[in-house]
């Protein structure tokens, strides 16, 4: 579906089926206003994410209309309800917190395990943790990423998917345009230089 739809949207469609096989997806996460869900569209995010617990400080309205080029992405710590998100990523509750890793849905198949830091905390082997687990499983890379970072966790990790958030951030659900853009700047530019 998300394929379909970029190619069918791309001026050069061989040019943009090219990109999307050389890199990873790209979430970004945390989404909370409609003006922030057309810019990280524009800057080629490939899926939208809408954290609907309720602790959260970037907490979403609901799940956002999002245009073709993306996937949303309801995000649930403890239990998930029914959303019309194309995708359900779903933490653990652990000590009243989300806990470290998700696992993606899309209905009621799981399509790619959430890799992610602990509340809070970083983890000096994150990296290689999900390196090794990359190797096994469909992998989004979460926790921590940003500009200045994403292409060594690419290179490292080798992810189906990365994941950012806070990092992107202005204020917590509130997105810094220019840093969306580095992001997906960062990781097609990661993914393009990459050995074949």
């Amino acid at each position: 579906m998300l394929v379909g739809s970029a190619l069918m949207r791309a001026l050069d469609p061989a040019a943009k089926l090219e990109e999307l096989i050389s890199r990873p997806l790209v979430k970004v996460c945390g989404l909370t206003c409609n003006e922030d869900v057309e810019v990280a569209a524009a800057a080629g995010v490939d899926m939208a994410g809408f954290v609907l617990a309720a602790e959260s400080p970037r907490r979403a309205p609901g799940v956002l209309e999002v245009p073709e080029t993306m996937l949303s992405v309801a995000v649930f710590v403890g239990e998930r309800r029914e959303t019309n998100a194309d995708l359900v990523q779903l933490y653990a509750r652990e000590d009243g917190h989300r806990g470290r890793d998700a696992v993606l849905y899309r209905g009621d198949e799981a399509v790619a395990e959430v890799l992610d830091l602990p509340w809070r905390s970083a983890d000096s082997d994150h990296l290689d943790r999900a390196a090794a687990i990359s190797q096994k499983r469909r992998v989004m890379l979460a926790g921590g990423l940003g500009p200045k970072n994403v292409a060594e966790a690419i290179e490292r990790v080798r992810p189906w998917a990365v994941d950012a958030s806070s990092s992107l951030e202005t204020a917590p659900g509130l997105k810094n345009h220019r840093r969306v853009r580095e992001f997906v700047r960062a990781v097609t530019l990661a993914s393009s230089t990459k050995p074949k």
